[in-house]
């Protein structure tokens, strides 16, 4: 992933942050950093329109909070389990697979966790229901998502009358 860096005092693009590394835990300070420090749903620094950002408009911080992140980590979820319908996958195997690919932290991978088990039914974490009150219990290491297929409502005739 670029970060992309502009002047202080203009609209120009001084440079490119990118930052390379073969590890996960790299990668996962890289995103944590960068998404802390970023401006408008971006990884970027917008120069002089990033100062006095926290005025204007949500930091990212803030903007996490929102109903819109909420919409977009329930499409991340969804798009997990699309992907790995009826497969079981370990919590890091999954990092690994996936989190270079887009734009969320780890934190969202574990709410995106509990939408797909709490609310929706369709994944097991270590064999049970995943709860924000049990995350403790979700380590990247040895936690095992199983991605169970999805349900399908079935029609009877009366649907049709």
């Amino acid at each position: 992933m670029s970060f992309e860096m502009m002047e202080e005092g203009k609209s120009q693009i001084c440079y490119y942050l990118i930052h390379v590394t073969n590890h996960l835990d790299g990668l996962k300070v890289m995103k944590e950093t960068m998404y802390n420090a970023g401006a408008d749903d971006e990884y970027a620094y917008r120069g002089p329109e990033h100062a006095g950002f926290e005025d204007n408009q949500l930091s990212f911080t803030k903007f996490g909070e929102t109903e819109e992140l909420e919409e977009r980590i329930r499409s991340f979820a969804l798009d997990l389990h699309e992907e790995y319908e009826e497969e079981t996958v370990l919590f890091k195997d999954l990092l690994k697979q996936t989190l270079d690919e887009n734009v969320f932290k780890t934190k969202h991978y574990r709410h995106a966790f509990e939408i797909l088990s709490s609310e929706e039914g369709i994944l097991k974490i270590n064999g049970g229901e995943y709860t924000r009150s049990n995350n403790v219990s979700c380590s990247e290491d040895d936690t095992e998502l199983v991605f169970l297929e999805k349900k399908t409502e079935k029609k009877t005739l009366s649907d049709f009358t």
